[in-house]
């Protein structure tokens, strides 16, 4: 079965120690984006700090952020799909 989706951890995979996207690495996301792959970054970061990065792609459509709670359409420059929790939920997981 081909592969229609890579999804890309940022930091440690896309990004280096220096937080910075390699050529190599660049070349590699443009290659497949040019390809027809649907290549979404994905991240623990909320949307407005990937933004620098995904500017380095302008045919990736689609990031993963917030650690899976939110998925943004980057071409549209908003959050599509979110889940959030409510304030007064929050906190009650880490409680020790």
């Amino acid at each position: 079965m081909a592969y229609q989706l890579i999804a890309v951890d940022m930091d440690g995979t896309l990004l280096n120690s220096n937080k910075e996207i390699t050529p190599r690495t660049e070349a590699a996301v443009t290659a497949a984006l040019a390809r027809g792959y649907h290549v979404v970054m994905t991240t623990g970061r909320c949307y407005r700090q990937i933004v620098p990065y995904m500017a380095q792609f302008p045919a990736m459509r689609y990031a993963i952020t917030s650690s899976g709670a939110a998925v943004a359409d980057c071409m549209e420059n908003r959050i599509i799909s979110s889940q959030n929790i409510a304030a007064d939920t929050a906190p009650s997981p880490v409680r020790i």
